[in-house]
């Protein structure tokens, strides 16, 4: 039985989630249900979770949906990702810059025209579903149809999406390139349209990177970031060696790469920085004292050669720390790769990253980032009902090696990064996959 096919219904399954940060709280903030039940409201919310023998009497005649040879977890969550490169995942490149003019911008520019859009944001939301992500903050392009495209997509197949259009005005290909009040104008436009349309939609202020920003359109940026109070903003920072040269050439009076972005608004407790592999002290002491978040893309970082994120100086300094697969820079959708590149790279740093802390950033540490826990990330009732079904796959025998030796959840989990399992996955309590 599915949820497509009936309105209340009850999960039975091992429920597995985390309520806080295992890094600073410990494994105890993991929840660990192994006859858990899942109450999924006729409105795609969970009415309520616990051990099925305390189910109450007013779930007790609701169908039951049996997972009790898999492990279910919320629903993943990404936090950095760009939707028009889903067709150059993989496209060869030297640094960063040189295959955003190579690659990125040629193939972005195609997103003015709304069949291709829309084409491409159906396929990029299945291919998150099929992975088992069902909710994510997105970059776009400067297209308004694009954003349009996209946000209706994550809204068919009942996806959270936070995302906006792209600010860019300088240093790109003309056919890629707005102006500082067009920039405004349409996001304007646009987030008064898109939040009140889309129930889990959430307007992102989005300049693309300073690099392709003009001053005058990161002030406009920064005022539609202010008279709007519920936007989140998302750009780059740090990322590479060249990039943070290219920055101190364009802004000379500034003292850091953040320094722009604040200086214009833009470091806010609603602020996503992706990457902050090169983040000095003095970035990281800032980003903390405003609330801001970094995002840690691990497979992009490695395979454009920008750098080694450094987790345990964000976590001492006090910075959110996110995780994003960052297609098409990044090589793969997957959450697990994600996490399993994450704990790699830390290694660099002589860290290492429990699963319990790579699968938190995954879930509740991604919903925090972008300020959508109060719906996404964990179980709780009045969240939506997001959930990924896991099992392990018969089919590989080295995977099956691997599994005979699993002795607990923690063990399981962090196997999984490596032999990633099937996945089903639900949003708003139907079954996507």
């Amino acid at each position: 039985m599915t949820a497509a096919s009936v309105s209340n219904f009850v999960l039975r399954a091992h429920l597995v989630w985390w309520d806080d940060d295992p890094f600073f709280t410990g494994q105890s903030v993991r929840r660990s249900l192994e006859d858990g039940a899942l109450a999924c409201a006729s409105d795609g919310r969970i009415a309520w979770v616990g051990e099925a023998s305390a189910l109450p009497t007013e779930f007790a005649d609701w169908p039951v949906v049996d997972r009790r040879d898999g492990m279910v977890l919320p629903g993943f969550v990404d936090a950095h990702l760009h939707f028009p490169q889903t067709a150059i995942i993989g496209a060869y490149g030297t640094d960063l810059l040189a295959w955003l003019e190579t690659h990125t911008f040629p193939e972005e520019s195609r997103f003015g025209d709304c069949a291709h859009a829309e084409t491409i944001a159906a396929i990029f939301a299945d291919e998150l579903l099929a992975v088992g992500v069902t909710s994510a903050c997105v970059f776009s392009t400067i297209h308004p149809v694009a954003l349009k495209a996209l946000a209706a997509a994550f809204n068919q197949r009942g996806m959270g999406l936070l995302s906006g259009k792209t600010a860019m005005d300088r240093n790109a290909i003309p056919a890629l390139q707005d102006s500082p009040q067009s920039a405004y104008d349409d996001a304007k436009a646009l987030l008064l349209d898109l939040q009140p349309r889309y129930e889990r939609f959430g307007y992102v202020v989005t300049p693309r990177f300073a690099i392709t920003s003009t001053e005058a359109q990161l002030e406009l940026c920064g005022a539609l970031h202010a008279e709007f109070p519920e936007t989140r903003m998302q750009t780059h920072i740090n990322e590479s060696a060249r990039e943070i040269a290219t920055i101190k050439e364009l802004f000379p009076a500034d003292e850091s790469y953040l320094a722009v972005y604040d200086r214009f608004g833009l470091v806010t407790d609603r602020s996503l920085f992706a990457h902050g592999i090169h983040s000095t002290p003095a970035e990281l002491e800032r980003m903390a004292d405003a609330g801001a978040a970094v995002v840690h893309c691990p497979t992009s970082n490695t395979f454009l050669g920008s750098g080694l994120f450094n987790p345990g100086a964000n976590r001492e300094a006090g910075v959110a720390i996110g995780l994003g697969c960052d297609i098409g820079g990044g090589t793969a959708f997957s959450p697990f790769v994600t996490m399993q590149e994450a704990y790699k790279v830390a290694r660099f740093s002589d860290q290492s990253l429990t699963a319990d802390e790579t699968f938190y950033w995954h879930t509740l540490g991604n919903a925090r980032v972008m300020k959508t826990d109060a719906e996404a990330g964990s179980f709780a009732a009045g969240k939506w009902a997001d959930f990924v079904v896991l099992e392990s796959g018969a089919d590989n025998p080295v995977a099956k090696l691997r599994m005979q030796r699993v002795q607990s959840v923690t063990d399981q989990l962090f196997a999984w990064q490596f032999f990633a399992p099937k996945v089903e996955t639900w949003t708003r309590g139907v079954q996507r996959t």
